[in-house]
């Protein structure tokens, strides 16, 4: 009677201790999936924002590129306006053709341009066309095909025949011609060798300035 007034304490003792060691494993086993759950959204979050970074750094290097784009295509606008002039000035291009003339040592008799439409109501672009008609106010000019808003005004340079070159003298001056700022493309040259000397020659040629209207 007396051990088994003694072993009863023992057993609450028993009991209590392994409920509470139930618990506390519980209480482990909901703090790992706890804690895994939240190591797992944490990771995610910082994997989050790592990619925001990743595309902000990219999208900061395009914005870098685009304003280094910009500026060179920029640079490229203004030589673009530089080469392809405004105006169709034809006493200007008369003064640019004579001085590239002399400076190849060329001497010219005649500078002259197509017969002017101003003032007739502009040629429609025929039906089919590709080529667009010449806008209203342009005159001696051809649209340029591929090429929105420029034109070509075709002139027709005849040297002076009292007045031969060499041949080499010739091509210096139909170099300086496609190399000029007006984009001057020649499209027909003639030569004559004159009759007194083979080695030296006269010519006409038709040449395109190119004009941005």
């Amino acid at each position: 009677m007396n051990r088994f007034l003694q072993g009863a304490p023992s057993k609450k003792v028993f009991y209590g201790l392994l409920g509470l060691l139930i618990l506390v494993l519980l209480g482990a086993g909901a703090s790992t999936v706890y804690g895994t759950k939240m190591l797992k959204k944490t990771g995610q979050e910082l994997l989050d924002l790592k990619l925001q970074n990743t595309v902000l750094d990219r999208e900061e290097a395009s914005l870098a590129q685009a304003k280094k784009d910009i500026e060179k295509y920029s640079d490229l606008e203004q030589v673009a306006k530089s080469i392809v002039p405004q105006e169709k000035d034809q006493a200007r291009t008369v003064r640019e053709i004579v001085s590239l003339a002399r400076q190849s040592g060329v001497s010219l008799s005649t500078i002259t341009f197509p017969e002017s439409t101003l003032g007739q109501k502009p040629t429609a672009a025929k039906k089919g066309s590709k080529t667009p008609a010449a806008p209203a106010g342009t005159t001696q000019l051809l649209p340029v095909t591929g090429l929105t808003g420029v034109y070509a005004m075709e002139i027709a340079v005849e040297s002076d025949k009292a007045k031969p070159i060499t041949y080499p003298q010739l091509l210096d001056f139909l170099k300086r011609l496609e190399q000029n700022r007006r984009t001057s493309h020649v499209t027909n040259l003639s030569i004559q060798p004159d009759e007194e000397d083979r080695n030296l020659v006269t010519f006409s040629l038709k040449v395109n300035a190119y004009i941005k209207a």
